[in-house]
C-alpha cells in the first residue's frame, strides 16, 4: 500500500497505530516542499523515501504546514496492536541537510 493516495481535493496519508502510538506515513520529498524537513524530531522513524511523523508533535507541524500551503490530506487509519508495528523497528528521523534517495540519487 503507498503512503499517499491524491484526489483534486485531498491527499490521503497512511495513520499507522499501535496500543501505545501512533504515526503519519508522508514521503521526505513531501516534507522538502514543505520546507519542514528539518524542524521534524526525533520521535518520528524513517524507513526508505518515508517519514512516519509522531502523532503528538511531527504530525500536527505537518498538518499546519499543509495548512498553510493550501492543502487538504485526511488520515486513512491502520490498526497495528494485534500483528505489531513495524515503525518501531525503523531507524529514528534524523535531519541530514540533504537525503540520498532509495535509488541513489541524491534530494536537497
Amino acid at each position: 500500500m503507498t503512503s499517499m493516495t491524491t484526489t483534486t481535493e485531498t491527499t490521503e496519508y497512511l495513520y499507522i497505530t499501535d496500543a501505545g502510538h501512533g504515526w503519519l506515513k508522508v514521503p521526505l520529498a513531501e516534507l522538502l516542499k514543505l520546507g519542514i524537513a528539518d524542524k521534524i524530531s526525533s520521535y518520528s522513524y524513517r524507513h526508505d523515501e518515508n517519514v512516519y511523523l509522531e502523532q503528538d508533535c511531527d504530525a500536527p507541524l505537518f498538518a499546519n504546514a499543509m495548512a498553510d500551503n493550501g492543502h487538504k490530506f485526511k488520515p486513512l487509519h491502520v490498526d497495528c496492536s494485534v500483528r505489531g508495528c513495524m515503525v518501531r523497528g525503523y531507524p529514528r528521523y534524523k535531519y541530514a541537510g540533504s537525503f540520498y534517495r532509495v535509488d541513489g540519487t541524491y534530494v536537497r
